[in-house]
């Protein structure tokens, strides 16, 4: 079908090549009369690339001018609605907390009796035999024999089988901890090793502070300013110290329990005070420098042979002549990439893999 130029209303043919408008028109133009250099028609020929006439490129100017405002405004309007939803869920917070404040201290007697106070943390006991060949059974045996959870007023949850024999035996308490690791230390310290492992709560790395601030006092101001924090929330200070980058900025690492944890990471930075901080995830899992196994140190370790960290050789790592890396640890977990030390936990592969096993676990399996 024939088409004229909108401009000059003259056909468009072979003769006088035009172009069609992307934009509200939909009209042809003549190269010619909107004035298109060569090496600009064959940019705009390109797939994917759009060309508008110039009446439709004033109103797609017009247009985005507008629909700027209308994001502005829905930009607003949702900001709104997020500190309308996070003032209502603090609120509501605060109301639950002190309804169940209230039932506790009800039904537990005593003038400080609340609900932060009242709660009850698991705490983990682990009984493991100094002989690494006993069984399972023989252990349960013996702790069954020595220790009377009845008699004792002992209350535990969960018991369950751990390496080399041992058992983990998980108190509903800190006063049925103490009573059960108390009594299998007098019982069965000569053929036993009996320890108490408290759940780790995960941490979190804050930087950017202005002020090095006291530990009780950061932890204040966080629960005081940032949403992510409630009124009990869990949070004890360990470390405040300088970047390497700037002796005048400063950066911490919290204890957390797992809801502050998740809260805080998802919101990305919190309020220190007049200082917006980046908040980074500081679980890591500790590394063994004699047989490169995770989740202990070497102090700790039952190996009898020394491996090193560097090279995967028998020696330490304070020996290591290598040039050449090589993680142990992939290596035996048949990794194709093994060109690494094994405390390089961003190639390691291995250690990658435990840390997401261990933080699900912190997290979800408390």
């Amino acid at each position: 079908m024939a088409t004229n130029c909108a401009s000059c209303h003259s056909l468009v043919n072979r003769s006088k090549p035009g172009i069609p408008c992307d934009g509200f028109c939909e009209q042809s133009f003549h190269i010619s009369c909107v004035g298109i250099p060569s090496d600009v028609l064959k940019i705009i020929k390109t797939p994917g690339l759009f060309w508008y006439c110039p009446t439709c490129s004033q109103q797609k100017k017009d247009f985005d001018r507008v629909f700027i405002k209308i994001d502005d405004k829905v930009d607003t309007l949702i900001a709104d609605v997020y500190n309308i939803f996070s003032e209502a869920k603090g609120h509501l917070i605060n109301k639950v907390d002190e309804t169940l404040e209230q039932t506790v201290s009800q039904r537990v007697p005593g003038p400080s009796a609340s609900y932060a106070n009242t709660l009850k943390k698991t705490v983990n006991v682990i009984v493991t035999p100094k002989n690494n060949d006993q069984s399972h059974s023989a252990t349960r045996l013996r702790i069954s024999q020595s220790v009377d959870p009845v008699d004792n007023n002992i209350r535990f949850s969960q018991v369950k089988n751990i390496k080399n024999g041992g058992i983990l035996i998980k108190c509903e308490g800190s006063d049925d901890a103490n009573k059960l690791k108390d009594l299998a230390s007098r019982h069965l310290s000569a053929d036993y090793e009996v320890m108490e492992v408290r759940k780790f709560n995960p941490r979190l790395k804050i930087v950017g502070m202005s002020q090095c601030i006291e530990k009780e006092e950061l932890c204040t101001m966080l629960k005081s300013q940032n949403n992510a924090f409630h009124a009990e929330s869990e949070c004890s200070d360990l470390k405040v110290w300088p970047t390497k980058k700037s002796a005048t900025v400063y950066q911490a690492i919290l204890d957390v329990d797992c809801t502050t944890y998740a809260n805080v990471l998802k919101q990305g930075k919190v309020l220190v005070n007049y200082d917006s901080c980046a908040v980074y995830d500081a679980i890591n899992l500790k590394l063994c420098f004699k047989c490169c196994g995770l989740n202990h140190y070497a102090k700790n370790c039952r190996s009898s042979s020394q491996t090193c960290v560097k090279c995967s050789l028998d020696h330490k790592v304070s020996d290591c002549r290598s040039v050449n890396l090589k993680c142990i640890n992939c290596v035996n977990a048949r990794h194709s990439k093994t060109d690494h030390a094994a405390w390089d936990t961003n190639q390691c592969t291995v250690y990658k893999n435990k840390l997401n096993e261990y933080k699900k676990s912190i997290i979800y399996n408390r």
